[in-house]
């Protein structure tokens, strides 16, 4: 589920870390990161991911419903 903030620019979408957020399959927003670590100094690599965001026209209802299937 999204949420529309001013918090976050246009054109960006923004996804908190949460380990305990997953989806129906068992994943989380991690999956669209990678596993390797940096060249320089061996840390976690961040970077700007593709996505695309729609609106649906589903009631939160039964977006739940679906989810406890």
């Amino acid at each position: 589920m999204a949420q529309v903030s001013e918090k976050v620019g246009a054109g960006v979408v923004s996804a908190r870390l949460d380990w305990q957020k997953l989806s129906t399959d068992g994943t989380n927003v991690n999956a669209l990161t990678s596993q390797r670590l940096t060249d320089i100094g061996g840390g976690a690599t961040f970077y700007s991911t593709l996505v695309e965001v729609q609106k649906i026209k589903q009631s939160l209802d039964d977006l739940n419903a679906m989810a406890a299937d």
